[in-house]
């Protein structure tokens, strides 16, 4: 389980210099199995913050932010996740 960009960049380097296969899960599946390998699992579901600048009208959204994750922080905004 990944915590920041750094951990994710490990991995993934890791994978490479390994030759390993590797697969990234944000929400813990994922209907058509992407989210699955014999290799390195890399998860980033702890990577889950949202920050939103209402003033530019932009948000930042982590890897492993989920529908729920966002529908709570959008619900008192104007904006919405399609």
């Amino acid at each position: 389980m990944c915590a920041n960009d750094s951990d994710v960049q490990l991995c993934v380097r890791w994978a490479r210099d390994h030759r390993q296969k590797f697969a990234i899960r944000s929400g813990g599946h994922n209907y058509a199995g992407f989210s699955t390998t014999s290799g390195l699992l890399v998860d980033v579901k702890a990577m889950n913050g949202i920050r939103l600048d209402l003033n530019n009208g932009t948000a930042r959204i982590q890897a492993g932010v989920n529908n729920q994750n966002m529908a709570d922080a959008f619900s008192s905004t104007n904006f919405g996740i399609p």
